[in-house]
Formats: structure tokens, sequence, C-alpha cells
């Protein structure tokens, strides 16, 4: 599936991240609860979930891990088995202002501004390519890979115009508290309307080889690899019809997927504390869903059991 990649306009990434799985839209009475077992078998579970009445659309994925700045700590100081530790080597901090076109189908776009050097670039919304779940039953936290697109609109006169003018426009101030406020004129002439401002504070590890009610700050993590933007870039202006240079066998051969996987499968073993003394389940799309980490002891083994 990753092949596709070599084909995808705009800006392309390719990560693991870390997260929850769960199912939406399931019955109570379909899920296993406080020690009273489930009515259906093993294997009847088994035989649903992969059936051709479940739909994809049931399955969801949230990637917040904790609302604490000190799991976000603990979660770089895991050290994979066989690995070296990671290294901070940059922080950035942004402002992603979601804008949409005036009118009932009015496109939306999203403008990311640096808090620091007001650099900024226009695109559209993220689509997945595709994705690949990976559930851990006897952990903590799940995994899912996958490719991720956006629209380069930087190029686009209407684009250009409407993100330098809002640029130019905008004011941000911050009191002693740390609290930021952001200011656009209430007039424009842009024919677009701010729909979400959001701060997003990112901070980048590398791995050094020898010779990543409402709770308004939470943190995600994802792995990928520092090699793949040489790459990545030559999609950014594709028109109709282009085809990158590079391939997915090069990718792999110089096993840029192999460093993208194996840290992700050595951490996630050593994940269980992160999130566990704070609510980790915002961003979930569906009210109805069973998405909490449930945990119970397992008396034969001695240990929690996930589920």
């Amino acid at each position: 599936m990753s092949q596709i990649l070599e084909m995808a306009p705009g800006y392309i990434s390719l990560e693991v991240v870390f997260g929850r799985l769960y199912i939406k839209q399931m019955a109570p009475s379909m899920v296993k609860h406080g020690g009273s077992g489930p009515t259906f078998s093993i294997a009847e579970g088994v035989e649903f979930l992969n059936g051709p009445n479940f739909r994809q659309g049931c399955v969801g994925f949230s990637p917040i891990l904790s609302t604490l700045g000190g799991d976000a700590n603990l979660l770089v100081s895991i050290t994979p088995p066989g690995e070296n530790s990671w290294r901070l080597f940059e922080k950035e901090t942004w402002y992603d202002i979601e804008c949409k076109f005036a009118g009932p189908k009015g496109d939306c776009f999203i403008i990311e501004l640096n808090a620091e050097s007001f650099q900024y670039r226009c695109r559209g919304p993220h689509h997945e390519i595709f994705t690949i779940y990976m559930h851990n039953p006897q952990r903590a936290w799940d995994m899912k890979a996958c490719g991720v697109r956006s629209a380069a609109l930087g190029t686009d006169l209407r684009f250009k115009y409407i993100t330098k003018s809002l640029v130019d426009e905008v004011e941000i101030s911050s009191d002693g508290k740390g609290d930021v406020t952001i200011k656009f004129p209430q007039e424009t002439g842009l024919r677009a309307d701010i729909q979400t401002i959001s701060m997003r504070q990112v901070a980048r590890y590398h791995q050094k080889k020898q010779g990543g009610d409402s709770v308004l700050s939470y943190f995600e993590a994802s792995i990928t690899s520092s090699r793949l933007p040489r790459y990545f870039d030559e999609n950014i202006n594709f028109e109709c019809g282009d085809k990158a240079t590079w391939d997915v066998s090069r990718l792999e051969s110089e096993g840029i997927f192999e460093d993208i996987l194996r840290p992700a499968f050595g951490m996630i073993t050593h994940m269980d504390p992160i999130g566990s003394s704070n609510s980790a389940i915002r961003g979930i799309d569906d009210q109805d869903a069973f998405h909490e980490a449930l945990v119970e002891p397992d008396a034969n083994k001695k240990k929690p059991v996930f589920w």
C-alpha cells in the first residue's frame, strides 16, 4: 500500500503513531466488562470482526496519550531494547489556523504559522492514504502505521493572497501567565472565515546511531524517519499524472521502514504507565465507543491484562 505515496501530490508523511484503537457502535452486551463474561465466544468475536457486516467505519483510533507533561518526559526516556536513547534536537511552536470559504460548500484549508519565525504555509486537511492498525491485547496502547497527505496550496493565487493577508494582519500577545491571545481584524474582505486556532508544540527527538470536561492541552507521539523529507519533498509540486523518481523498494532497501518500525515495537512494550493517571480518551468521535484502557488482573499470570 505504501506504493501509493509515489504518486501522491502535496505534503506527504509516513509514520507510526501511538494511540488507542477502539470500536464504535458496539452494543454493551458484546463487551467483556467487570469480570462478567461476554455473550459470545472468542471465535465468534473474531468471526464478527472479520465478517462482511463489520464496517470499517466502526473502527476508530485516538492518538491522545496523556494530558500531563510529565508523561511526555517519561515517554522520551524510554529506550527501545538494543537502541540508543532519544535526544532532543528541535522545539517549535505552531499556530494551526483552520479556515473555511464562505458558503455551505466552502473548502476548508489550514494556515500553519510558526510562532517564532512567522514563517507559514497553506495546506489542505490531512487525509490518510492508507492505515494499518496494530493492536496489542496485553498492552495499554496500540499503534497505527499510516501514509498521510495534504494538498500544497501555497502556489494557488487565491490561497496565496488570503494566507499572506491574514498573516500580515494577525496580532499575537502573551500575558505573564503564558496565556496567548490571537487577534484578527473583524472585516478582512477575504470571503473566508476562521473556524478554529490550535497551538501545536512540537518536540523532535533523534535516535543517534553508532559509527518523535474539555481538555485543552494534551500530547501525541509518532515515529518517522528524518531521511524521508529528501524524497517526499519532490511530491509537493506534483501535477496530475506525475510520479516520483524514488520508489518504495528504494526506501525499503535503505532500511527506512525498519528504522520506523523497530523503535516503535521496542517502545510500545514499556508504555503502559503513560496516561494511567489522567483521562486520555479525548478526541473520540463517537460517544458510544468503548475506548477506555480497561484492565483486570489475570489470576494465572499474576499480571495486568488489557482488553
